[in-house]
């Protein structure tokens, strides 16, 4: 891997400049993609992840058989090291991934993997390093106590939803998705993809779309099939998940299909477009009556999906992604 730092609308100011770049080591997609999305653009000698993540140097196992994307960037540096980059003041940002309603320490089985020693040396750095918090948690809400506790100058928020109080402190960051190299005029059925898990809220909307369709959805896939076959659909069915944001609604557009998605109480900058870039619906009688009209105007389709990967790869992509979190934690300096 060509480990140079990419030509960036910045890159003049990124020569020497390391950010180390705190995480969770349960695989969490916002955090991981967006990571290795910096790790490529500004190259390996200025991003440092904390605690060391297997996930992002090749490691495979059976919790990562439904993961997105996987990842085999070359490990730099050793914990121990990094903790004494930290204690030397070798660090010109600090990056905290984080969740709404939990310490810093959190992880899914209550488990700490930060030590207490280490904790205590991020909230003195944090008082003269600007510190930037990245809450890619399903969870709405802010977590102000991290704010306070970290002396955050910066808190990126992937849930942050339509009508929350403006806080200048906070922005929206969501999902992306890497870009996908095929022939995005290979998708050839027009008909509806959708696979997942059937959760209460999404039940109502694949009822209603197997029904018009007389069929029923196949939801598991291994990675390498899923990719294979949502390439070969026109239309990309997406429904909210336990947040709004979904891997799915930047993967539709990656793949080239048309994004068919419920509409989000979220705030997504440079968003989709209805009727533009993608076709968005509020309620099932409304999702039936544009998908019928979907699947008997296809050049209406292709005009949409074409515009929709477009869109996506001027803003949506893992790679812009990066340069858009680059551009805003710059602003803060």
């Amino acid at each position: 891997m060509d480990q140079r730092p990419q030509q960036l609308p910045y890159s003049h100011e990124v020569q020497g400049m390391k950010i180390l770049f705190c995480t969770f080591q349960f695989p969490d997609y916002g955090l991981d993609t967006l990571y290795s999305a910096l790790y490529e653009q500004l190259g390996a000698e200025s991003i440092f992840e904390y605690p060391e993540k297997g996930i992002l140097h090749g490691e495979k196992h059976n919790r990562y058989v439904n993961y997105p994307i996987f990842f085999n960037l070359p490990k730099i540096k050793t914990d121990a090291e990094k903790f004494e980059m930290l204690r030397n003041n070798e660090f010109d940002y600090i990056v905290i991934g984080c969740r709404a309603y939990a310490n810093y320490t959190y992880n899914r089985n209550h488990h700490r993997h930060h030590d207490d020693d280490f904790f205590t040396l991020i909230k003195e750095k944090s008082r003269d390093l600007p510190t930037i918090l990245v809450d890619q948690g399903d969870d709405r809400g802010i977590n102000y106590s991290l704010i306070q506790a970290l002396n955050a100058k910066l808190y990126l928020k992937r849930e942050l939803l339509k009508n929350d109080p403006s806080d200048p402190l906070v922005k929206p960051f969501n999902f992306s998705y890497p870009g996908v190299p095929h022939d995005i005029h290979s998708n050839f059925i027009l008909d509806l993809f959708w696979a997942g898990k059937v959760s209460p809220t999404r039940e109502p909307y694949i009822l209603a779309a197997e029904e018009l369709l007389n069929t029923k959805f196949y939801n598991r896939y291994r990675q390498s099939v899923y990719k294979k076959t949502l390439a070969e659909y026109k239309i990309g069915l997406n429904l909210k998940g336990l947040g709004n944001d979904t891997v799915r609604y930047y993967e539709i557009p990656a793949y080239g299909g048309l994004l068919f998605s419920e509409k989000l109480d979220i705030v997504i900058e440079n968003d989709f477009k209805d009727g533009e870039t993608a076709i968005f619906f509020e309620s099932t009688d409304e999702m039936k009556e544009k998908l019928l009209y979907c699947l008997h105007h296809e050049s209406f389709v292709d005009k949409i999906r074409l515009a929709g990967f477009k869109w996506f790869t001027k803003y949506h992509s893992n790679k812009v992604r990066a340069t858009q979190f680059m551009e805003k934690i710059w602003q803060i300096s």
